[in-house]
């Protein structure tokens, strides 16, 4: 069925025992790409399987939060129910591996590099030390000589109503003819209608701590904190790479 908030309890646990750092098992990037994406979600003998809606074939994709027997378990209810064949994504190497040993050259196994996540330590972040991150530091520190200073706050009730009047003009500077741009838009508005009850953080970043020039929003799980959304003011120099270190810092 379509994924709704009230899976969030029965799916967060088996998302959080994924160790492999993928955004596709974290239940805010899932709830906020349901409707574009066609999110869904099935059990089978109690294990998981979520369906989305591949854009380029138009086939329906599979996703399993599960490693070893569970996985395999859960690739024979696939079988069953497509057994001329399925699409899978977001493969660590251990499940690659079962897939290869069980079906050996039936398995077409394809890296697409369109797909994959920014990982970063949090500590070059909140830095920016180095030469790898000169521009980005050259850029905050321009914010700050043209800003003077900036505050970053939580997002909660009190604030959030400004965070959907800051997204709904920034939006309104966006090509909507661009298809992506407006699924984007959509799932965007989908977190912060239900911004309190989804397992996520959010910041919102003043200039001079007064205007806002952009806000993110993220999930924390184990070790990694996703950001699934950010936003900042393009013509505001600095403000993106001032957003993600100040939120490195929190």
């Amino acid at each position: 069925s379509t994924l709704r908030l009230s899976d969030r309890d029965r799916l967060m646990p088996v998302l959080a025992a994924q160790k492999t750092g993928m955004r596709d098992f974290t239940f805010a990037s899932l709830y906020m790409w349901t409707e574009a994406c066609r999110v869904a979600c099935a059990e089978c003998a109690g294990r998981v399987l979520i369906r989305s809606r591949d854009e380029i074939s138009g086939r329906d994709i599979y996703a399993i939060p599960h490693s070893g027997s569970d996985f395999l378990y859960a690739v024979s209810c696939l079988e069953e129910l497509q057994p001329e064949g399925f699409l899978l994504r977001s493969l660590d190497a251990g499940n690659a591996a079962l897939l290869r040993e069980k079906f050996g050259d039936r398995v077409q196994l394809s890296f697409l590099p369109e797909e994959e996540d920014y990982v970063y330590l949090l500590s070059d972040l909140s830095a920016y030390s180095g030469r790898k991150y000169s521009q980005k530091r050259n850029h905050v520190h321009a914010f700050l000589r043209e800003n003077g200073s900036y505050t970053l706050e939580d997002i909660d009730a009190g604030n959030l109503p400004l965070v959907r009047s800051f997204y709904r003009t920034y939006r309104s500077f966006e090509e909507d003819a661009d298809l992506s741009a407006r699924r984007e838009g959509e799932a965007v508005w989908r977190v912060l209608d239900a911004f309190s009850e989804l397992p996520v953080r959010g910041w919102l970043l003043r200039a001079g701590g007064v205007q806002p020039v952009g806000f993110c929003i993220g999930e924390v799980q184990g070790q990694t904190l996703f950001l699934h959304i950010e936003k900042a003011l393009q013509e505001v120099r600095g403000a993106y790479p001032l957003l993600v270190q100040a939120t490195a810092r929190t």
